[in-house]
C-alpha cells in the first residue's frame, strides 16, 4: 500500500517548513524607505532594516538560543528568506494563501494548545519591541507556504511498500539492536530499607505500588519504577550488572552512587535486527520527508530561475 502525503497539524507543518526551508522566516510587508537596499525579488525590495526586524522576530518566535545566530547568519537568512518569499508568491498565484483574518483565527486557537498563556506572550512581544501585527504577518506567510506545500506539492508524493522494503534491505545495519534488559527499581537510602522492601515483596506486596509510594526516583510516580529496555553502557555499572546477570522475575539489591536499588528484572531481549514490518512505518515517514524536502528544493530552484533577483 502506498503512503501519501496527508493533511498535517499546524505544529507539524511549522516544524516541516523550518526543516525544508533551513529555518528562515519569510520577508514580510514591513517596509522602510531610508534603509540600505539588500535585494530585490521581482521588484519587491528587501532592506537592511527590514531584514534585521524579520531576523529578530524569527529568533523570538522560534525560540532558538543566541548561539544559533552563528549557524543561521543574516546572509543565510536573507537567502532562505528569498526562497520562502518566492514560495509565498507562488502560493498566492495558486490561490492557497490564508487571509489575515484566517491567520488570526489560527493564532488565537493555538493559544489553547500553548504552554504560554496569551497574556504572557503579548507581554513578551512588547518587551522585545514586536507587535501582534508582526506575528500575524509572519504567520500568514508561514501558514500560506505550509498550505501550498501540503496541498499542491506534497499531494503528488507517495512512498510505496517496495521503496520502503528496498531501503530496509539496503540499510540493514541501521535496524540492528544490541542485547537489552528491562528492569524496574525502587530507590531508597539505606540497606535496611531495601531489605525490608524485598521482604514485603516476598510476602506478596505489589512491586509497582511500592515503587510509587517509596522510591526516591521521581519518575517512579509516573512509571512505577519501570525503566524500560536498555542496553549495556546506559546504566551505572552496578545496576547494569544485576540487570543483565539475573533472569526475568528475579529481585535483588544493588548499591550505586544514588543509593540502594531494589531491582526487579522484567524482561530480556537478545541482539538482532528489527523485522521490516516493525519498522515499515518509520521508514516510510523518513522517505516521505526526504521526498518532501527534495520537491521543495526543486521548486525553489525553478522559481529562482524564473524570477528577477538582484543583490546589492
Amino acid at each position: 500500500m502506498a503512503k501519501k502525503a496527508k493533511k498535517r497539524s499546524i505544529v507539524y507543518l511549522i516544524a516541516l517548513v523550518l526543516l525544508v526551508i533551513s529555518g528562515a522566516a519569510a520577508i514580510s510587508h514591513y517596509t522602510s524607505t531610508k534603509s540600505p537596499l539588500l535585494a530585490k525579488v521581482n521588484g519587491e525590495k528587501i532592506t537592511e532594516k527590514q531584514l534585521d526586524h524579520e531576523y529578530g522576530l524569527f529568533f523570538f518566535i522560534s525560540g532558538y538560543p543566541e548561539q544559533y545566530k552563528e549557524i543561521i547568519t543574516k546572509e543565510a537568512f536573507l537567502n532562505q528568506s528569498i526562497a520562502q518569499l518566492l514560495l509565498y508568491n507562488e502560493a498566492k498565484n495558486q490561490g492557497v494563501i490564508l487571509s489575515p483574518e484566517e491567520t488570526k483565527d489560527e493564532l488565537e486557537s493555538s493559544f489553547g494548545e500553548s504552554t504560554i498563556p496569551r497574556e504572557a506572550f503579548m507581554k513578551r512581544l512588547a518587551e522585545n519591541d514586536f507587535t501582534y501585527d508582526d506575528v500575524i504577518n509572519y504567520a500568514q506567510i508561514q501558514l500560506s507556504v505550509m498550505r501550498f506545500m501540503d496541498e499542491i506539492l506534497f499531494s503528488i508524493l507517495e512512498v510505496t511498500d517496495a521503496e520502503a522494503e528496498q531501503y530496509y534491505e539496503t540499510n540493514l545495519d541501521d535496524f540492528y539492536y544490541p542485547e537489552q534488559a528491562r528492569a524496574a527499581h525502587i530507590l531508597v537510602e539505606s540497606k535496611e530499607e531495601a531489605d525490608s522492601l524485598v521482604e514485603e515483596i516476598g510476602k506478596g506486596a505489589n512491586f509497582t505500588s511500592l515503587a510509587i509510594e517509596k522510591s526516591l526516583d521521581p519518575t517512579a510516580k509516573l512509571n512505577g519504577g519501570d525503566l524500560g529496555f536498555f542496553g549495556r553502557g546506559e546504566m551505572v555499572e552496578e545496576f547494569e550488572y544485576v540487570s543483565f546477570a539475573l533472569p526475568p522475575g528475579k529481585i535483588t539489591i544493588a548499591k550505586t552512587q544514588f543509593g540502594y536499588h531494589v531491582v526487579k528484572v522484567l524482561d530480556k531481549r537478545d541482539s538482532g535486527t528489527a523485522k521490516f514490518e516493525d519498522v515499515k512505518t518509520q521508514i516510510q515517514d523518513k522517505l516521505l520527508l526526504e521526498k518532501q524536502r527534495k520537491i521543495v528544493e526543486d521548486s525553489v530552484e525553478l522559481l529562482k530561475k524564473n524570477a528577477d533577483i538582484t543583490y546589492y
